[in-house]
């Protein structure tokens, strides 16, 4: 399955690979299993024994049937994004403005140059101060088409998205600078500009 491109709050680019369909239906059965014998031996067990007010039903709603209705919540929640059947199939649920289940053996972390951390300096000037404007999807967009490979349609799509960015931020044509220099340094006085922003 293909990786999964993430630019982090810290600007820190994160590639993973989504858990496959097969995967995550095999951590459901292994949870659902885990339910059936947890739920099925705390019945019989509570039906076995004699204590007064265990067999009443308030108690195996409380005690028995509550916690296997949330078990899933709950272990994603305490148990950093993994539920028992997940950890058996090495699988993770991790933020990405939703849910999303990733591999953990093919988590990493995309190597980035120094050049890429120019805007940590505090008294950077941006040269377009209108790319603060630009949102992190949006310079996550332009990152991607800077990295991608060369070819013959890089060039055109670098050129429709330096279109697309003058247009947004109102930067005239006329500007004299080449499509993938202002590119770069639109996404340079974005981060830039974010990295303040947060300070």
């Amino acid at each position: 399955m293909a990786e999964s491109n993430i630019i982090t709050g810290q600007f820190v680019h994160i590639s993973q690979s989504p858990a496959s369909f097969g995967e995550r239906l095999l951590a459901q059965l292994i949870d659902l299993f885990l339910l059936f014998c947890y739920v099925s031996g705390l019945t019989l067990l509570i039906e076995r024994v004699s204590f007064p007010g265990l067999g009443s039903g308030y108690f195996l709603v409380l005690c028995v049937y509550l916690p296997a209705l949330f078990y899933p919540l709950l272990m994603e929640v305490f148990n950093h994004g993994q539920s028992v059947g997940k950890l058996v199939m090495r699988l993770r649920v991790v933020k990405k403005d939703g849910t999303m289940v990733i591999r953990l053996g093919n988590y990493r972390k995309v190597k980035v140059s120094l050049d890429e951390f120019a805007h940590l300096d505090p008294h950077y000037q941006p040269v377009y101060p209108e790319a603060e404007n630009l949102s992190l999807n949006q310079l996550d967009v332009i990152r991607r088409t800077l990295d991608s490979d060369d070819g013959p349609d890089r060039d055109r799509r670098i050129a429709a998205l330096a279109r697309k960015v003058r247009e947004l931020l109102e930067i005239p044509a006329t500007d004299g600078t080449a499509d993938e220099q202002l590119l770069r340094v639109v996404e340079r006085d974005g981060r830039g500009l974010g990295h303040r922003f947060m300070q």
